[in-house]
C-alpha cells in the first residue's frame, strides 16, 4: 500500500512551475467578486477618511500606496472608527493592477454576455424561418384537408425536435410523420 502511494506521489511533478492549471471561469468570477469586496471595503475606509467626518489631516502617499496623518489625527479617527485600526499601516495595494483585472473579467462577462445573446437570437430567427417554410413544405403533402393543414403545423411548431425531423425527413417519411401527427400516434 506505502509503494502505491509512493509511486503515484513520484509520477506527479512539483517545484515551482510545475503542477499548473487554468482557473475556470468560476473560479475568476468567485475571485473578481472576492477582490470587488475588499476593493469596496478599502475604498470605503479611505473615502471616510478622506471626506467623511474626521477627515482634516490626513493625506495620501501615492509612492507606498497608504493614508499619512499625524499621530493625533490618527488617535482622533480611530476613537470614533474602532474597527479600522488596521487602516493606519496597512498598504492598500496595487489599485490600478485590481481595477485592470476587474475591467478585464467585466469585458470577459460582457463579451460572454453577447455572444450568447447572439446565439438565442440566431436560434430563434432559424425557427421563424423553419415555421414559415413548414406551412410550404406540408403544401406538397398531397390529400391534406385545410383543418389538416392548420392542426399539423401547430403540432410540429411546439416541438422543436419535432420540427427538425420533419425538416430533415425525405418526402415519404414526411408523409408518413404528417399521418402519424393527425392519428394523434405522436
Amino acid at each position: 500500500m506505502a509503494s502505491d502511494m509512493e509511486s503515484n506521489n513520484s509520477s506527479v511533478e512539483r517545484g515551482a512551475g510545475k503542477n499548473k492549471r487554468k482557473w475556470t471561469e468560476d473560479e475568476d468570477g468567485k475571485l473578481v467578486e472576492a477582490l470587488m469586496k475588499t476593493l469596496k471595503k478599502d475604498f470605503d475606509v479611505v473615502y471616510d477618511i478622506c471626506y467623511g467626518a474626521n477627515s482634516s489631516g490626513f493625506g495620501w502617499n501615492a509612492e507606498d500606496n497608504v493614508l499619512t496623518a499625524p499621530r493625533d489625527v490618527w488617535v482622533q479617527y480611530l476613537n470614533t472608527h474602532s474597527d479600522e485600526s488596521t487602516s493606519k499601516k496597512r498598504k492598500i495595494g496595487n489599485v490600478e493592477s485590481l481595477l485592470e483585472a476587474v475591467y478585464a473579467a467585466s469585458d470577459r462577462i460582457s463579451n460572454q454576455f453577447e455572444a450568447s445573446t447572439k446565439l438565442l437570437i440566431a436560434t430563434e430567427e432559424d425557427m421563424m424561418q423553419k415555421k414559415k417554410q413548414l406551412n410550404d413544405e406540408l403544401s406538397k403533402i398531397p390529400n391534406l384537408t385545410v383543418l389538416q393543414k392548420l392542426q399539423v403545423p401547430k403540432k410540429i411548431a411546439k416541438d422543436e425536435d419535432l420540427m427538425i425531423l420533419f425538416f430533415e425527413a425525405p418526402t415519404e417519411e414526411k408523409i408518413i410523420l404528417v399521418n402519424a401527427i393527425l392519428n394523434n400516434q405522436i
